[in-house]
Parts: structure tokens; sequence; C-alpha cells
């Protein structure tokens, strides 16, 4: 039998002693760990009558009391992705009131029970414009979905606190945003304010820009938004070039503010070129100057 030499001895000691305390931190990163909990917000499920499809419906409401109006409510588009960053910026600027003049808002994020394909599926059906016989396949359901959202959902939220039927908003981004649009263009009384963030003006040719009546004079406020990079081909391969180069997101942004402002409106319109975000960045960037342009 073999006896180790001390050194060697203490080597193995050392070793083993290791080797239990990785397997021991092993063994506790996989231990302990839970669902993020967004304090204070809540969430629920609805099915659509009118679209057939399953929302989860997330919602913040102020801890304070309502105003004498009722509280302002903003309805988010893609709210698994946009709900929790809105929350965030407006509970943090409704903590100093005193300061930035905020109102306390009722934020509502609507989001699918579909993940991956089936959801980008499920969004691009409710978030884009029928265009008569030109419509492509799994598109056009906008209507149906603002038939949800007037029909089915402002119900459930107004039920819940004391609301101001006058300071109603949503916001949406590309798609969402080209629906933003279309809402405002075709049932502007929804909303009385709509932000459109990189709107996908580019779709079906254009076709939201075709759908606005002649001389129309907007009377809502409107504010859209776009990246200053998200056109920018450098460093890009032929194949997003050529994607890019059919879906401009910056200049068709500006030509419609300029088209809309160059008619009388009563309406506030603005628009924010995003310096250096991309289509992906902007949405975040976006939701900060939403709030602004929606509370204050």
């Amino acid at each position: 039998m073999t006896r180790l030499k001390p050194p060697t001895a203490k080597l193995l000691a050392v070793t083993l002693s290791f080797l239990g305390l990785f397997i021991s931190m092993h063994t506790l990163a996989q231990q302990h760990w839970g669902d993020v909990i967004l304090d204070g917000a809540r969430q629920r499920l609805i099915t659509s009558v009118h679209t057939c499809q399953q929302y989860r419906i997330y919602i913040d409401v102020p801890t304070s009391q309502p105003p004498a109006s009722g509280f302002p409510v903003l309805y988010l588009l893609d709210g698994d992705s946009t709900f929790s960053t809105a929350m965030q910026i407006n509970r943090n600027k409704q903590r100093r009131t005193k300061i930035t003049g905020y109102q306390s808002a009722i934020i509502v994020g609507i989001g699918y029970v579909a993940t991956g394909r089936d959801m980008f599926a499920a969004r691009t059906l409710d978030y884009t414009l029928a265009t008569g016989t030109t419509t492509p396949a799994g598109a056009g359901g906008a209507e149906l979905f603002l038939d949800f959202l007037e029909t089915e959902l402002k119900p459930i939220i107004g039920a819940l606190q004391p609301i101001n039927p006058t300071k109603q908003g949503i916001f949406g981004h590309s798609y969402g945003g080209l629906f933003a649009l279309h809402a405002l263009f075709s049932r502007p009384d929804s909303f009385d304010t709509y932000i459109a963030a990189s709107p996908s003006i580019w779709w079906q040719q254009q076709a939201i820009l075709h759908s606005i009546s002649k001389g129309y004079q907007l009377e809502k406020n409107l504010l859209i938004t776009a990246g200053t990079a998200e056109d920018k081909k450098e460093q890009r391969s032929p194949e997003i070039m050529a994607i890019l180069a059919l879906r401009k997101m910056l200049q068709p942004a500006k030509d419609l503010v300029a088209m809309l402002n160059a008619q009388p409106h009563s309406g506030k319109l603005q628009f924010t070129a995003l310096i250096d975000e991309d289509h992906g960045s902007a949405k975040y960037t976006a939701l900060s100057r939403a709030l602004d342009f929606f509370l204050l």
C-alpha cells in the first residue's frame, strides 16, 4: 500500500475541498429561483370574441387617489415587451410629480399568450390593415382588433378604476405603430393621443397613406418617432440591405408628419428623431418620449 507524502495529501485534501465547494455552489445555483414579479402590477387572460385570439393583459394602477376627472390610461401594444419598461418609467416620474408635473396614469399592456413565431403571426394579423384582394394571408385584422380594444378591453379597465374618457392614449411600435396610425385615421375618437414609434408605413406599398382622406385635418394628439440608425446600411449583408431598402422607417415618418403639418390641425403634432437608435432599440427610447407626450 502506497502512503502519500504530506504535500501530496495536503494537495488532495485541498482539491477535494474545492470540488465539494463547486458541487455545493452548483446545487445552490439550481435552487431558489422563481418567476420575476413586478410589485403592484397585475395580469389576466382575455379571449376576444372579435379576433378569437387570447391576450395577456397587464395593468399597473397608481396607488394615489384618482383625480376628479379619473385616471388617464395609456394602452401599450406588444405589452409582453413594453409593459415592464413603461411601468418603471411611469412610476419613477410620478415619484417626483412636483418637479415633473406628471399626472398619475394607468398603464395597460396588451400581450399575447402565444410565443415565438405564433406570437409574431398573431400580432401581424392584429396590427395590419386590410387592403382588399391584395391583403396578404395572415394579415388585415386591424379592424377586429380595434373592436376588441373598444368593446371588450376598455370596459374591463373602466370597471376597475375611475378613468378619464378624454385622456386615453395608445402606443405602438413597428406594426404596432402602423396600427396606431390606422386607428387614428379610421376611428379617431378611439383615443385622445396616438404614439406611433417607428411605424411600418412601408407596409403594402404604404397603404396607410392611401387611407387618409383628402384634406384630412388632425384633431387628436400624434407623436411619431423613428431611430436615426434604422435605415443605415453600413456593415449589413446584401440580404439585409435589400430588406431595408423596401422598409424605410425614418424618412417616411418625417414625410407623414410634414404632410399632416401642412394642413390646419387642432391636435398636438410632433416628430422626434431618436439619435443613434436602430429599429429594435428605438422602441424602448420611444416609451419615455411617449409618456412625456401623453402626460405633460
